[in-house]
Formats: structure tokens, C-alpha cells, sequence
């Protein structure tokens, strides 16, 4: 017989049998995080794989931090304010001595800190929230929060903001709105203002121009938006005969017709109940609603 003895093997091999091998591989397979097992596929994509993609949740709010929320008033936008914060946070015993210590864990080793903390609220605050950096949970030196203030602001007695506008309603009498009109009415710090017009009053916004609030961009330029009023012009709902000819007399424009037209060819207008969203059916609208009309049979056509 031939010499069957073959050239030794360069790549390594098992010291298993192979069907103990197999079972070991197996084994290590089903033990092996599903997410560790795509990294490992996917570890040659440029160096990217699997790390890269988790990279995309980076900006996720880290358990570290802590979520707090304050009240203020519109008064306090106006002016600036600063409100006291008391917060509890951990602290590992690592990282910094504690002063008031209300309780002590064993596993990990930190402790709850207790602090107040001061927040600003600069004239003219617009955002939702403020970020106080490093005031969350510090368990490490390198796991350190930040404390998360949401500001709500409380509604006002009649002011709305509009951004830098103080936005409120006044109802005004007709005789007012058409002869002139002098009123009080208070600014965001309560402070009384008379006020006053002599022009006609109609449905178009007027105001008091620098009385709103300071501009939030630049808080320090004393630059302040507007006091705007809407006013709702209150009509009579009845007026005598007299009233009546009087003010045909007084006012301009009067095109009604004579009275001496035949009363049982005159229609009375009425209350009547109206949808003001209604809108009337635009051609485009007419041309959707005939397109989805079902097409007549075949052979219905007219030749």
C-alpha cells in the first residue's frame, strides 16, 4: 500500500470530536446576547456595525437627570423673578462629601442629598423649560444629571400673551365706540391706566404701544411688546321711535327706503340659526365629489 500519510494541517482545530465540537459551538451560540451576535456579523462595516447604530439613541434623557416644575404669573415674565427649588438627589459617596444625608444604600453606595436650588427666570422667559447642568443625580464622576425645570405660567384675570404681546378683550357700548371713548383698565403689574380714543371704534385691534412685555431675546434693551385690546362693540337691543329719527338725522348714510312701500310686499328680517364654518362647494370640491360617482354600465353610452 501507498503511504496515505498526508501534509499536516495549517489552521487550527479542535480538540473535541466533532460531534462535541459541534454541541460546544452550539452551546456558545444560544448563550451569546442576540445583540453581541449582530455586532460580531456586522463588526466589519467600516468599523461602524452595530456601535455606530447605537450611537442614534445617544441623545435619549439620561436616568440622571431629575424633572421638576414651577408656577409662576405673567407679572413675573414682566418683572424677572427668582424661585427656590428643593430637590432630592443621589450622590454617590465617591464623588462628594453630604451634608444632610436622609438616607444610606449599601449596594450601590451613595446617598440622598438633599439642596435648594435657585432658578432664574430672566424678563421676558419664553421657553418651556430650563436645564440646570449638573444638578441631577451624580452616582460617578462621570454620571452626573442635570435638573430639568418645566415652567407653567398661570392664567391671567384678562391678559393673554401673544410672544411679547399682552392681548385682552373689553366690551364698549355703542355710543362709545362711535363718539369717543375714555376708560381705566390695569397693566400687568396692576398699575391703573386711563385710556383713551376718539376714534370709532370697529373690529380692528388697538392698543397702548410699549406696555406689553420686555423682549425675551434681549431682555435688557427695554424693548416691551404692546398692550393690544379687542374690543366687542355692545350693539342696543331696542331703541325708541325717537332714539330712532334722532340718529338718522345725526348720522351719515342713510339709504333705507321710505316707509310708504306697501307692508304686505315687505318681509321682516328674523334670528336665524347660522354655521359660520359652512363653506360654499368650490368648483375643485364639485369636480372630487362628481369624479367619485360610480361610471354608467358598459354599452350605456349614446352613439
Amino acid at each position: 500500500m501507498s503511504d496515505s500519510t498526508s501534509a499536516p494541517d495549517t489552521k487550527e482545530t479542535s480538540s473535541l470530536p466533532a460531534p462535541a465540537a459541534a454541541a460546544a459551538a452550539a452551546a456558545t451560540a444560544a448563550a451569546m446576547d442576540p445583540m453581541q451576535m449582530m455586532a460580531s456579523l456586522m463588526g466589519g462595516m467600516g468599523g461602524g456595525g452595530l456601535g455606530a447604530m447605537g450611537a442614534m439613541g445617544a441623545d435619549k434623557p439620561s436616568p440622571n437627570n431629575i424633572n421638576k416644575t414651577i408656577t409662576i404669573d405673567l407679572k413675573d415674565i414682566y418683572n424677572g423673578t427668582t424661585k427656590e427649588l428643593e430637590i432630592e438627589r443621589r450622590v454617590s459617596c465617591k464623588v462628594t462629601e453630604v451634608t444632610e444625608v436622609t438616607e444610606v444604600t449599601e449596594e450601590p453606595a451613595f446617598k440622598i442629598e438633599t439642596k435648594k436650588v435657585n432658578v432664574t427666570i430672566k424678563k421676558g422667559h419664553y421657553k418651556e423649560t430650563i436645564v440646570l447642568k449638573g444638578e441631577g443625580h451624580q452616582l460617578t464622576e462621570n454620571e452626573i444629571g442635570d435638573l430639568i425645570v418645566t415652567i407653567e405660567v398661570n392664567e391671567h384675570e384678562y391678559y393673554d400673551r401673544d410672544n411679547n404681546d399682552l392681548v385682552m378683550k373689553k366690551e364698549v357700548s355703542l355710543n362709545d365706540a362711535l363718539c369717543g371713548y375714555t376708560f381705566k383698565i390695569k397693566d400687568i403689574n396692576d398699575n391703573e391706566l386711563t385710556v383713551t380714543t376718539d376714534k370709532i371704534i370697529d373690529v380692528e385691534p388697538m392698543g397702548l404701544v410699549g406696555k406689553g412685555l420686555p423682549d425675551s431675546d434681549s431682555p435688557e434693551s427695554n424693548t416691551y411688546g404692546n398692550i393690544v385690546i379687542l374690543f366687542d362693540v355692545i350693539f342696543p337691543e331696542t331703541l325708541d321711535k325717537e332714539t330712532k329719527e334722532a340718529l338718522r338725522k345725526l348720522l351719515p348714510d342713510n339709504e333705507t327706503l321710505e316707509e310708504d312701500q306697501d307692508s304686505s310686499k315687505v318681509l321682516t328680517l328674523e334670528s336665524v340659526e347660522y354655521d359660520s364654518d359652512t363653506e360654499s362647494e368650490t368648483e375643485s370640491e364639485e369636480d372630487e365629489r362628481m369624479g367619485q360617482m360610480p361610471m354608467p354600465p358598459p354599452g350605456c353610452a349614446t352613439q
